[in-house]
């Protein structure tokens, strides 16, 4: 199916929205294995308009009537076989999860560590930090702080010391 309409004029694309919205629709879908359309209506609608000739004098008849009722039936089969093949979908991707994936065997209280994004690394990312572990540090005893030295003059004891 294509994916996009080219068109030398870029104006009048609205016209084209509603055959798309049927070509789209009537592509069969790969979870239910049935179209959109088949599963609405029980049948595919053409891009081209069928109307079947409609006598005035005609009326339903009984065979009418059972052929409705087949009909509506058909289409209910088809829509509980397009949500079983959801269900079953979902099911198996739940089964590919669950087998691939454990869960993290952290208790409450237990240290742990994040990951933290790099540029397009996955992870969380914090701003203004730049490492690429956060967890528990340990403290860091405050550093001194740096004080202007003043000149200090020699006492007499020092100076004959030395």
């Amino acid at each position: 199916m294509d994916t996009h309409v080219t068109n030398a004029y870029q104006s009048d694309w609205t016209l084209y929205v509603d055959a798309i919205q049927v070509v789209y629709n009537n592509q069969v879908n790969v979870a239910t294995g049935q179209a959109p359309n088949m599963l609405m209506f029980g049948y595919l609608p053409t891009t081209t308009l069928q109307i079947p000739a409609i006598d005035a004098e005609s009326s339903y008849s009984r065979d009418q009537q059972r052929s409705a009722a087949e009909r509506i039936e058909h289409l209910q089969l088809l829509r509980q076989e397009a949500h079983d093949a959801l269900v079953f979908g979902q099911f198996t991707v739940a089964m590919y999860f669950d087998k691939n994936h454990t869960i993290p065997p952290f208790k409450a209280g237990d240290k742990v560590y994040l990951k933290l994004a790099k540029k397009h690394t996955p992870g969380y990312a914090v701003p203004g930090i730049t490492c690429r572990k956060l967890g528990p540090q340990r403290k860091k005893a405050p550093k001194a702080k740096k004080t202007a030295k003043t000149p200090t003059v020699p006492t007499r004891k020092s100076a004959r010391l030395a």
